[in-house]
């Protein structure tokens, strides 16, 4: 159930962003006929049902997937709505409400969500109950309707002429109508039934039910019905001439009485938006060919831009083919990040078994050469991770593998080599030639069933990539301009005098003298920055930015953030790298290990100086 309701959540956005775009198109296509717009919705509730659509590089929807289905199990959640800005400002929000207690393997938003999944059913049975209560009550008031003729009924219960039924619709007209009125009346009502409107009203009601939570749909489908109206209009006065069109105008005015009873039925059709409805009869004029032409052709390039998903960064990833060892466990890639200084591919764990498996980081990468799979990587030499990530029964899970670094054998660490007392850790080396040229690859990972750990079995994706990526590097950085000194101390920096920065072997921090150098710091974590979190690490005012960046708006154009903590001596220093949206790095130098009183920073770790980098000549590891 929350799978599903997560599912239509997506889609209930997607149609969100559309109904937003008809809201616009309708002001732009004033002088179009109103059928056109009542097409434009169509587009709405087509992408409200449909899970299936194809990627285009024309789609204006922002994000196909704003929540993904395996949020609940992430330890860090967080939402991509497609847009960079709003994402920096609630993914930070939502990282701090629901990141689960240390030491709790259940996430907050795995009760969560089941919850909102129950509401939202409660809600779509509310509605279908309302549904039958009105149609129940409508019926009531018609019971006693008399036939005038044909499918033509008429009952002194009525106040206003509307249609009723689906399948065999009929019309119902006050008596109190006058028999000059009857006439347009009538040909209005017979113009619903020819259009089906009859059909579209309750459809789109279902939709709304379904979508209930989504208030721009409930705006989209009142405006729905208004339109539908107007549509009929047009259809009965476009041969009328003008008095004829002075009598329509009067027969609408008389209908305007009480309709609450009818415009709260779904199945029923009766007089809306009257005002508007009379102002547009009388100022009809038949639209010129070449508008209705013009509106046809925004209307098509409307779905095409709209029913269609963005490509993501799988553009270049192709034809993927999943198998397994074990039947019921696929794989599939579902997002690849390019961007210096952190290249990643995420996977997707489909577990389709009654069974919970478990997996590791390690992974293999082989490419295709004369039809042999050749291992790609730069260190074939492969151990299983420390590290285990269930895939739960029924369930999926998805996981990211860095391309630039590759789990290599234990080595130890030590800033003195007599320290017996040194810590084990992995040994990071790059990834070789992965994904840096076309052709056909194979990414491999072993996998177990939970309890049963000594039979290891493989899981694949053979894809074909059109387009290779940047070669995998070792960046360096040189510091080009101090953008910001928050003045605490008596000694200062400046770019000139500030050491290289490199980034190695999955985000490993060096610091290069000028004498050349190097000192290792360590790794760097990703990190999300809230608003509070970001604002805490800037202890020094507004005086304290130059070179025209300011704290207001390294925030707005933050993409990511990664923090290295590390000890020297007495000295506990903190570095903080920030990547922009338009690529540009900020390496921030301070201090940590302070005892603070903010639940945003309670170390009360701060930025001495930031610098804008540049990169210098990356050093190519294949």
């Amino acid at each position: 159930m929350s799978s599903f309701f997560l599912d239509l959540f997506n889609m209930s956005i997607s149609a969100g962003w559309i109904v937003l775009a008809v809201l616009l198109l309708r002001q732009l296509l004033k002088k179009a006929p109103r059928w056109i717009i009542v097409l434009l919705w169509g587009i709405v509730a087509v992408r409200c049902i449909s899970p299936f659509t194809f990627e285009s590089v024309l789609s204006l929807i922002p994000s196909a997937q704003t929540v993904s289905p395996e949020i609940m199990l992430e330890r860090t959640p967080s939402v991509n709505t497609g847009i960079p800005v709003i994402n920096s400002v609630i993914n930070p929000i939502i990282g701090e409400s629901f990141a689960p207690e240390l030491g709790n393997s259940t996430t907050p938003l795995q009760i969560l969500i089941p919850m909102m999944a129950v509401v939202w059913l409660v809600g779509v049975a509310a509605m279908l109950i309302y549904t039958c209560i009105s149609v129940l009550r409508v019926r009531r008031r018609i019971g006693t309707a008399v036939l005038l003729r044909d499918n033509i009924f008429q009952s002194e219960s009525v106040d206003s002429p509307f249609v009723f039924g689906i399948i065999r619709p009929k019309i119902y007209l006050p008596y109190r109508i006058d028999a000059r009125d009857m006439e347009h009346v009538i040909a209005h009502e017979k113009a619903h039934i020819y259009r089906k409107d009859h059909w579209w009203k309750p459809f789109g009601f279902l939709i709304l039910a379904l979508h209930w939570f989504n208030p721009l749909l409930w705006l989209g489908y009142a405006l729905l019905c208004r339109d539908i109206e107007l549509a009929c209009d047009e259809k009965v006065i476009r041969n009328l001439d003008s008095s004829q069109k002075a009598d329509y105008s009067l027969a609408l005015l008389a209908c305007s009485v009480d309709r609450r009873l009818i415009a709260a039925c779904p199945l029923a059709f009766g007089e809306v938006g009257v005002k508007d409805r009379v102002k547009s009869v009388l100022n009809y004029k038949k639209p010129a060919f070449w508008i209705v032409i013009c509106a046809v052709l925004a209307s098509i390039a409307f779905a095409v831009c709209f029913l269609t998903n963005p490509k993501g960064d799988l553009g270049a990833v192709r034809n993927q083919i999943s198998g397994s060892d074990l039947p019921g466990l696929e794989l599939e890639i579902v997002a690849v990040e390019t961007s210096s200084p952190d290249p990643c591919i995420t996977v997707r764990f489909k577990n389709k078994t009654t069974d919970e498996f478990i997996f590791g980081d390690e992974h293999y990468f082989y490419r295709k050469s004369d039809g042999v799979w050749e291992d790609c990587r730069y260190n074939p030499n492969n151990i299983w991770s420390l590290i285990a990530y269930p895939v739960l029964p029924k369930s999926s899970s998805t996981h990211t593998y860095r391309l630039n670094i590759q789990t290599g054998t234990f080595a130890m660490i030590s800033d003195n080599p007599a320290d017996n007392s040194a810590a084990f850790f992995y040994a990071h080396l790059p990834s070789g030639n992965i994904l840096t040229e076309p052709g056909e690859y194979r990414f491999e990972t072993e996998f177990f069933i939970d309890g049963k750990h000594e039979t290891k079995y493989k899981a694949w994706i053979e894809f074909e990539l059109t387009r290779g990526f940047d070669t995998i590097s070792v960046h360096t950085f040189v510091p080009a301009a101090l953008v910001y000194d928050d003045g605490r101390y008596s000694f200062t920096q400046t770019a000139d005098i500030a050491p290289t920065y490199r980034l190695v072997n999955g985000m490993r921090l060096q610091e290069i003298a000028a004498d050349g150098s190097v000192t290792a710091l360590g790794t760097m974590e990703r990190i999300t920055l809230g608003k509070d979190s970001f604002d805490s690490r800037f202890w020094g005012g507004s005086e304290n930015w130059c070179e025209q960046e300011t704290l207001a708006g390294l925030k707005r154009g933050n993409y990511r953030a990664w923090q290295l903590t590390h000890s020297k001596g007495d000295e506990h220093l903190l570095y903080l790298l920030l990547e922009q949206e338009d690529g540009t790095f900020y390496l921030g130098f301070g201090y940590y290990g302070i005892s603070g009183e903010t639940t945003s920073n309670p170390d009360d770790s701060h930025i001495r100086w930031l610098y804008r980098l540049t990169s210098a000549n990356s050093e190519t590891r294949r």
